[in-house]
Formats: structure tokens, C-alpha cells, sequence
């Protein structure tokens, strides 16, 4: 809710499990491991009215209705922003990353993202593509509720898949844009996580100088 004048904001939203923690509680399930359980696929934000009923109801608001009604959140926001964007805002550049702690920078808390890729020719390419970019999708929802210590480890992980991925002969490339969208009315500006994943060979690759690190010139 709004801040005030003496106040500030309230947030009345509550990050929610769809498992809970213990076997015991609502929709507990003692073959999900306890590593999963605190992950992005389990955590649903609710009201706090929601958020007691699916507890108190759990035979109603099963695990599946809860993770199917995440999807229908999930794509009405794409969706939403999607069509909303203004194109005049957009401007299409972005810079090599070679580093998943480069990547984490630009898609952890982002307000929305807009990922692109060259089509993928073989299977090899299309799972490692998919599996990228939907790693910086889960880790840019988390968002602020990574720890210092998942950042490291996420991004050791992400630097793997991006040297892979040159190594198939694709570069990735992101940067964050401040956009403004039409939402029921009214203009809010967002922080957009730009990512693209290109063909090294690709003619829209250009060699630029504007932004050197360690005295090499980095790709745009």
C-alpha cells in the first residue's frame, strides 16, 4: 500500500510455500528436498486473507492449483507489460557478458525482462539456450531475497553455461533500460533486463571502444 504523509509503504503481500517446509504442513511432501523447498518454483506471493485460506484449505488449494494459478499470473504480467511497452523507449544495444556475476547485475531486481536468442540448430544448442536464459529469468524473479552467498554461487554456475555457450558459438549479451509502460492508465517507468544470446558471427556484432575493461575493448 501507498506510503503516507508520516508512513511509509506497507507491504501487505506475504511470500508464501506452495510445499511447506515441514512434511507435516500444508501440502507437505517428505520427498521434496530441503534444498527445494526456499527455490523460486515453490514460492507463490499471496495476501495475507489468500495466504491463510490455501493454508487452512489445503485439500482445495492444492500444490497443482497453486503452481497453475502462478502460471496465469506470470503470463498476464508478460503478457501485460508486452504489449504495453513503448516502442519509442527502446533502444536495441547491449554489451558482451562474460560473466555470470556481470549477468546477475543487470536481471536481479529487474521490474521485467525482454530476452531474445538466434535459433537454436540442434538439440545440443536448444537445451543449453533454454536452460540459460531461463537460470536469468528464476534468479532476476528472486530478486533482492538472494543472499550474498547464493550470488556467488550462482554466478560461479552462470559463468560455466556462458563460457559453454561461446564454446557452441554463441555470445551473450545483456544491459538494463529504463522503459515506460501503459498499465491500466498509467505510465510507469521499469527497469528492464535486456539479454541476447547471438550467433558469434552474427552482422549486428560491431567492435567497439566505448567501454574497455583491463585495457581490451569489449563487444557490443
Amino acid at each position: 500500500m501507498s506510503a503516507t504523509t508520516p508512513d511509509e509503504e506497507s507491504i501487505v503481500g506475504d511470500e508464501c510455500h506452495i510445499i511447506a517446509r515441514k512434511p507435516d504442513g500444508p501440502r507437505g511432501d517428505p520427498s521434496i528436498p530441503e534444498t527445494g523447498v526456499d527455490t523460486y518454483p515453490n514460492l507463490i506471493l499471496l495476501c495475507k486473507i489468500h495466504h491463510k485460506l490455501v493454508d487452512d484449505q489445503p485439500n482445495t488449494s492444492t500444490a497443482d492449483v497453486l503452481r497453475a494459478q502462478k502460471r496465469r499470473h506470470e503470463h498476464w504480467v508478460r503478457e501485460t507489460l508486452h504489449h504495453a511497452i513503448s516502442n519509442d523507449e527502446r533502444v536495441d544495444t547491449a554489451f558482451r557478458i562474460a560473466t555470470g556475476k556481470e549477468a546477475l547485475s543487470i536481471v536481479l531486481d529487474a521490474d521485467a525482462f525482454d530476452f531474445d536468442y538466434d535459433e537454436p540448430e540442434n538439440d545440443e544448442d536448444l537445451e543449453l539456450i533454454s536452460e540459460l536464459l531461463q537460470s536469468l529469468h528464476d534468479w532476476g524473479d528472486l530478486g533482492s531475497v538472494v543472499g550474498s552467498g547464493d550470488r556467488v554461487k550462482a554466478g560461479y554456475e552462470l559463468t560455466r553455461d556462458i563460457k559453454r555457450l561461446e564454446d557452441l558459438g554463441f555470445y551473450l549479451f545483456g544491459g538494463s533500460q529504463n522503459r515506460k509502460y501503459q498499465v491500466s492508465g498509467q505510465t510507469m517507468n521499469f527497469r528492464v533486463a535486456v539479454i541476447r544470446i547471438v550467433r558469434q558471427g552474427s552482422p549486428g556484432i560491431i567492435r567497439s571502444d566505448v567501454s574497455k575493461r583491463e585495457g581490451d575493448s569489449r563487444n557490443k
